[in-house]
């Protein structure tokens, strides 16, 4: 049996539609700050047309800012806070106060940024006390005090809501 020649150009058409979604899924993804998520499907993308131009760039995008976040974790993680003592400080107390001593013991030439991406609503108040602590461990401590969440992006740190 002979399918007529527009049969073939529709089932090209539809396989278009459902691969510019996924794409248009992965650019959501990716666009949202959901690195792994975008970078799993664009692989997906990828596997099926391997010469798709926009695919590969997202992945160099992704890879290029992967790279940024690991950095600034390994850096922040390198600095050593020999104290804090925080009671009853509210989040964002707590974390200006952690910024400023980051700050204060990062190498030269290093001034780790905060992004506060929280609603204004946030009142929790945390406790804290540590001694000779990584910077990353003080970070995720206070975060898991107030309920917050620490990403590591490639020129800040963003502390958001879960």
């Amino acid at each position: 049996m002979r399918w007529p020649a527009c049969a073939g150009l529709a089932i090209c058409v539809i396989g278009s539609v459902f691969a510019a979604e996924d794409l248009q899924e992965a650019v959501k993804a990716y666009q949202s700050g959901r690195l792994a998520e975008a970078k799993a499907m664009f692989e997906q993308s990828a596997a099926k047309d391997p010469k798709n131009q926009i695919v590969q760039n997202y992945l160099r995008q992704i890879a290029t800012k992967q790279a940024g976040q690991l950095l600034m974790k390994k850096k922040i993680d390198a600095i050593i806070v020999s104290k804090v003592d925080l009671r009853d400080s509210s989040a964002r107390e707590a974390f200006d106060f952690i910024f400023q001593l980051l700050n204060r013991n990062a190498p030269q030439g290093f001034h780790p940024n905060m992004v506060w991406a929280v609603p204004e609503n946030s009142s929790k108040k945390i406790t804290l006390s540590l001694d000779n602590a990584p910077g990353c461990a003080v970070l995720e401590y206070a975060a898991q005090l107030s309920g917050l969440k620490v990403s590591y992006e490639e020129f800040a740190v963003r502390i958001s809501a879960e």
